[in-house]
């Protein structure tokens, strides 16, 4: 009977060792150009979860880009932050902001001292007369 479950036990470790650890049923092709959300375990590598679609967060990127959500810088050389992506809210620390773009979004900007009003796509916000700088603490796209 030892002999019986040792045999056993050797053919579920060859069994499980030729399964790679990354195979995940039915998801969609790693190498593929769809959107997809990839999470893996930091230690190990191995493939957690796969999703078709992109992510489901707000991205940021020292630049605006056409259609970003935008974070004005107020001076030199600080840089303009540009928000896209789904909705959510993307904290921070920029210091020195002068106001805002919603660009394709409806969005939320907040600062140490308030949050602005929800607003809708293609809207500008100053803070001021346009001189008056604040340091903006998130940005929430709706």
């Amino acid at each position: 009977m030892r002999a019986t479950l040792i045999m056993l036990m050797a053919a579920a470790s060859v069994a499980t060792a030729a399964t790679p650890a990354h195979a995940i049923p039915s998801a969609p092709d790693l190498l593929s150009d769809a959107p997809k959300t990839v999470h893996v375990d930091p230690a190990t590598g191995r493939i957690l979860a796969v999703r078709s679609g992109a992510s489901d967060r707000v991205s940021n990127r020292p630049i605006c880009h056409d259609g970003d959500a935008c974070y004005y810088a107020g001076r030199a050389p600080l840089a303009n932050q540009g928000f896209y992506g789904a909705p959510g809210k993307y904290p921070g620390n920029w210091p020195v902001r002068s106001g805002y773009y919603t660009g394709q979004y409806t969005a939320t900007f907040c600062w140490t001292k308030a949050c602005g009003p929800k607003t809708g796509p293609r809207t500008e916000v100053w803070y001021g007369d346009g001189t008056q700088t604040v340091t903006g603490t998130s940005v929430t796209i709706h």
